[in-house]
């Protein structure tokens, strides 16, 4: 399980650093765009910020085990923000362990998505950042929230929570250009927020992805080192009696010659 666990790993760990600098770069480009609009006094529905009454927590969990805490820790994570908001909360759940873990907890499921593979990443992410972007412009929701695994390195990973909707970002002073945009920005803003919201979601999915493989491969690791052990703990026992038994057989042989002498 720990070879197969590595080929996963590296497989998503690839895509995910091939995929990081297009994320980035579109940041890069709405964060500009950003403030640019709050410059000329334009707005968009996107950047939007209501009194949050209804908000969508989306908790990206996995199908299988055996990667440690990875689900337990998140799903601890995301019922104590629940629980630190008034208001109501929905849930979208992926994965067969946070359908499992939420199933008693009583707060509302939004849908939950079972059986995805990083294949169907692309265009899960696109299908369903539709289907929130409308939600958001019918005031369904107030604010959409990922919770994630972040993948750092292949013994450490980190619990993100991103808000994904209102698009909210911000640069540091020092990094921010004024530059003139053709066509208006409005029009580019149509089409660039919702790419935007499927890249960052597409890259939440990634990044969980390679943390549940780096994860799976660490415990695989653990659990034959562990085997190993308990075997070399087995084969001592073995020798222990097996030398008893001949020492025993041989103090026979020598009370039996010493009668017979």
């Amino acid at each position: 399980m720990k070879m197969v666990a590595t080929v996963k790993y590296r497989r998503t760990a690839s895509l995910l650093f091939n995929s990081r600098p297009f994320a980035l770069k579109i940041r890069e480009m709405v964060s500009d765009l950003q403030s640019s609009l709050d410059r000329e006094r334009f707005s968009h529905v996107l950047f939007e910020k209501r009194p949050v009454e209804k908000r969508l927590f989306i908790v990206i969990g996995t199908d299988r085990g055996f990667c440690g805490s990875f689900n337990s820790n998140l799903c601890k994570k995301v019922l104590e923000e629940t629980k630190n908001h008034p208001g109501e909360t929905n849930l979208l759940l992926i994965g067969k362990k946070t359908r499992s873990f939420f199933r008693k907890s009583g707060l509302p499921v939004y849908d939950a998505i079972l059986n995805l593979n990083e294949k169907m990443y692309a265009d899960f992410a696109g299908e369903v950042s539709v289907r929130l972007i409308e939600d958001f412009r019918d005031g369904k929701f107030d604010e959409i929230t990922v919770f994630y695994n972040e993948f750092k390195s292949v013994l450490q990973t980190r619990i993100r929570q991103e808000k994904l909707i209102p698009v909210s970002l911000e640069m540091p002073a020092q990094n921010k250009a004024e530059y003139i945009y053709e066509p208006v920005l409005p029009e580019i803003l149509s089409v660039l927020l919702p790419r935007y919201i499927v890249s960052q979601f597409y890259i939440f999915l990634l990044e969980s992805k390679a943390a549940e493989e780096a994860g799976r491969m660490n415990t695989m690791d653990l659990a034959a080192k562990n085997a190993d052990d308990l075997l070399e703990e087995l084969k001592m026992a073995f020798n222990k009696a097996r030398q008893w038994t001949i020492t025993r057989e041989l103090a026979d042989i020598s009370v039996v010659v010493e009668a017979m002498s």
